[in-house]
């Protein structure tokens, strides 16, 4: 009778012990995702980027742990979330709890898509061969990219979240990259329009459709997500 008590004892200690184990990796990180984007120059450095905001419309996560189980969810906005480009602002819709642990990969789905009555756009500078500088006003239509894998700081895909330290994750597009392949005599030619009393150049599907028409397969590419 001892020795089956004494099984019975060790049995329930380890189921005990399983399950306080079970409970840690299932503690939250608190997250929060921010957008922004490379503020890098392009065009020969003649084009740079200072701000803008996009309208979200979905952002799914998938996350391989090493200690517990898989971890995947999706956030949709069917309206619309409109996010000014930020690195330091946190919209209260993209926080997120997740179980702490250590992530092999995490990689996240995102489509940022114009709404009725809300545009996205992406604002800079481009100074001519006249050396003027001329604002520029991108008008994205869609942005959308999948299974982008995460990093973290030192650029490395294993990624620790800890419960008791919460987390930042910036999504950062580039819109350097979008350009990439835009010449500065394409710049120079492009059609300028009045935009509140101030001449400018708009890329959109129906104004300088030709450099848009190159950079439109391109707004989901040269993406960086890195966690803090």
């Amino acid at each position: 009778m001892r020795t089956l008590s004494y099984i019975i004892l060790v049995s329930v200690s380890i189921s005990l012990l399983l399950s306080c184990k079970k409970s840690k990796w299932k503690e939250p990180t608190d997250v929060s995702f921010m957008v922004d984007i490379n503020k890098s120059t392009a065009v020969n450095g003649n084009l740079s980027f200072t701000g803008g905001n996009i309208i979200l419309r979905e952002i799914e996560f998938d996350g391989k742990r090493i200690q517990a189980d898989d971890v995947y969810f999706e956030s949709e906005y069917d309206n619309g979330l409109n996010i000014p480009f930020s690195s330091s602002t946190v919209n209260g819709e993209l926080q997120f709890d997740i179980p702490q642990g250590t992530y092999t990969t995490i990689r996240i789905d995102f489509r940022a898509e114009n709404s009725g009555t809300e545009s996205m756009k992406v604002v800079g500078i481009f100074k001519n061969s006249g050396g003027i500088d001329v604002p520029v006003i991108v008008e994205p239509k869609r942005i959308e990219f999948y299974d982008q894998v995460s990093k973290n700081g030192q650029n490395e895909t294993e990624i620790d979240l800890i419960a008791t330290q919460p987390s930042i994750a910036v999504i950062k597009l580039n819109p350097v990259y979008w350009f990439a392949t835009v010449s500065m005599t394409q710049m120079e030619d492009a059609q300028t329009v009045m935009v509140n009393g101030v001449e400018s150049i708009v890329i959109s599907e129906v104004v300088n459709e030709d450099i848009y028409d190159i950079i439109d397969d391109r707004f989901g590419g040269g993406v960086e997500i890195i966690f803090d």
